[in-house]
C-alpha cells in the first residue's frame, strides 16, 4: 500500500473526521492494516470519546459496531494540557516516533509514548500519557504541593524489545499501566519514594525478571525542569521514573527509610539492569534477625544435664526442648 491512503486519513484526522478515520481503517484487508494505522485507528477512537457526552456507536455500511458503547466517559486532559505535556516530553526526554494508545479507557485514557534510543541516551525511555488527567487524593498536609497530578516512566536497554507481546516483553508496559490506575482504585495516590510490591511469595514481575518490586523517584538523567509540567491555572504534572527492586530492596526500605535505600542503590544505573547486583543482598530483615539472649546455645545444655523434674518442656526463645 503506497502512503496515499495513510496521508488521506491522517488529513481526516487533523480535520477532526474521526469516525471516517475509523471506518476507513476498519475496512481495510489485514494485510494491510499496519501498526501506524492501527495506531491512527485508537487516536481516533480516543480523540471521539473525548468529545462524546453519551454512549455512541460507530457504524459501517453493514451496520456492524466497530466502535462500541462507552458506560464512562474517562477522565482526560484538556487539548491544551495535552499538547503542554507532549511538548514538555519532547523537551526533555526526546522525540516520541511511536505512541502506544489505549484501545479501552474505562476511567483514564493511559497512552505509552516510546522515546527510542539515539547516541546521547542509548536506552528507550516509555512515559504514560493520561495518568495526570486524575487528581490523586492527597494526604491533607501535602495539599497545595502540587503533587495532584503525575506521569510515570521507565527507561530500558537498547536492545529491549518494544514491540514483543511475551510477557518478558511487555512487563515495563503492563506495570505503567496498572500503577497508573492504581490511584483510582484506591483511591490514594503515588509520588517520590512510594514503593509497590508486584507479587505475592517469590512472584517476580516476569519469568525472566529477578524485582518484585518497584520504586518511584526522581528524573534521572534528564535536563533540570523535566520532573515537573506546568499546565494551565497553575496546575503541575509530576514525572517519577519506576525503579525496579529486588525484594531485599523492598524490605530494606519498608524497614529504613527512602534515603537510606537511595544511598544504597546510589551506583545502580537507572536503566533497567535484570542481571544488576542486589544492593540489600547481605541485608537480613529484622524479621529474620536473631534475637540477643542472657544465656548463649553453649551455657544453655549444661544447665538440662540430669534432668529429674516431670516429663514436659522446657520452652526458651533459641530452642524448644
Amino acid at each position: 500500500m503506497d502512503n496515499t491512503f495513510l496521508l488521506k486519513v491522517e488529513q481526516w484526522f487533523e480535520e477532526g473526521k474521526y469516525e471516517r478515520v475509523i471506518i476507513a481503517i476498519e475496512k481495510l484487508p489485514e494485510s494491510e492494516l499496519t501498526l501506524e494505522l492501527q495506531m491512527l485507528s485508537q487516536r481516533a477512537q480516543a480523540a471521539l470519546a473525548e468529545f462524546d457526552e453519551k454512549e455512541t456507536f460507530i457504524t459501517d455500511a453493514a451496520c456492524k459496531p466497530i466502535y462500541a458503547p462507552n458506560e464512562f466517559i474517562p477522565e482526560l486532559y484538556t487539548q491544551e494540557e495535552r499538547k503542554m505535556l507532549e511538548q514538555h516530553i519532547e523537551r526533555y526526554f526526546g522525540d516520541s516516533t511511536h505512541v502506544f494508545h489505549e484501545l479501552q479507557s474505562p476511567d483514564i485514557h493511559v497512552d505509552i509514548y516510546i522515546i527510542e534510543p539515539t547516541p546521547e541516551r542509548n536506552y528507550y525511555t516509555l512515559i504514560t500519557g493520561g495518568m495526570g488527567a486524575h487528581r490523586m487524593n492527597i494526604p491533607e498536609d501535602l495539599k497545595g504541593l502540587g503533587l495532584e497530578r503525575a506521569e510515570l516512566f521507565i527507561t530500558l536497554p537498547p536492545y529491549w524489545n518494544i514491540y514483543g507481546e511475551d510477557e518478558n516483553d511487555y512487563w515495563p508496559i503492563r506495570w505503567l499501566k496498572i500503577l497508573a490506575r492504581l490511584p483510582i482504585q484506591e483511591d490514594d495516590w503515588l509520588g517520590y519514594g512510594h514503593t509497590i510490591a508486584t507479587g505475592e511469595g517469590d512472584e517476580t514481575v516476569s519469568p525472566n525478571a529477578p524485582f518484585r518490586g518497584l520504586l518511584l523517584t526522581g528524573v534521572q538523567n534528564a535536563p533540570e525542569g523535566a520532573c515537573t509540567c506546568p499546565l494551565p491555572n497553575d496546575e503541575q504534572v509530576n514525572f517519577y521514573q519506576i525503579i525496579p527492586l529486588y525484594k531485599e530492596e523492598l524490605e530494606y526500605k519498608l524497614e529504613h527509610d527512602i534515603d537510606d535505600l537511595i544511598e544504597r542503590m546510589s551506583e545502580v544505573d537507572h536503566v533497567v539492569d535484570l542481571h544488576r547486583p542486589n544492593t540489600c543482598a547481605n541485608e537480613v530483615s529484622s524479621r529474620y534477625v536473631q534475637k540477643q539472649y542472657y544465656l548463649a546455645e553453649d551455657e544453655l545444655y549444661p544447665l538440662l544435664t540430669d534432668w529429674e523434674e516431670p516429663d514436659g518442656c522446657i520452652a526458651s526463645d533459641r530452642i524448644p526442648i
